[in-house]
């Protein structure tokens, strides 16, 4: 007389089923989450950019921190109320290498920095009045040709 096999098989079965399937779940949570940041397209030199906008004092703070990636055309553009001289960033937190471009309340290029150094809590500001300040991927203002004096034209996005 032959052994039968134990049922727990198809116990066994369904823990299995329902562990892919809970993976699934959160998987998809974080893959397709709903970005909390508005976005909007700017044109730099012929090329697309989407920046999410940064407005309130929180989004600014967090900025692009705790990223590890950036896709090869996306940025952000931090809003500030008013323009003023001295607006400052840092790196503190932030793994990825930027251009820092501050634009005036004309939309004028009036500082640019590329940032290679990551996690950092050295200062980068501009002396001039600045209303506006875009972060891309590292050494793009050198692909487009970007230069102190260039017009960045920012879409109306509801200040």
């Amino acid at each position: 007389m032959g052994k039968s096999k134990p049922k727990n098989i198809s116990k066994n079965k369904i823990i299995l089923i329902s562990l892919i399937a809970l993976t699934l779940v959160i998987s998809s949570l974080f893959l397709f989450r709903k970005k909390t940041l508005k976005e909007i397209k700017v044109t730099i030199n012929n090329s697309d950019y989407y920046l999410e906008i940064a407005k309130t004092s929180k989004q600014k703070a967090i900025g692009l921190s705790n990223r590890q990636t950036l896709c090869l055309n996306c940025g952000m553009l931090f809003v500030f109320p008013r323009q003023k001289k001295n607006i400052t960033f840092w790196m503190k937190d932030t793994y990825i290498p930027l251009d820092m471009i501050w634009l005036d309340k004309n939309f004028k290029v009036v500082k640019i920095a590329t940032v290679l150094e990551t996690n950092s809590q050295k200062l980068y500001s501009s002396q001039d009045k600045a209303k506006y300040v875009i972060e891309l991927n590292a050494n793009e203002v050198f692909k487009r040709d970007l230069k102190i004096g260039d017009t960045i034209q920012l879409p109306d996005f509801n200040e």
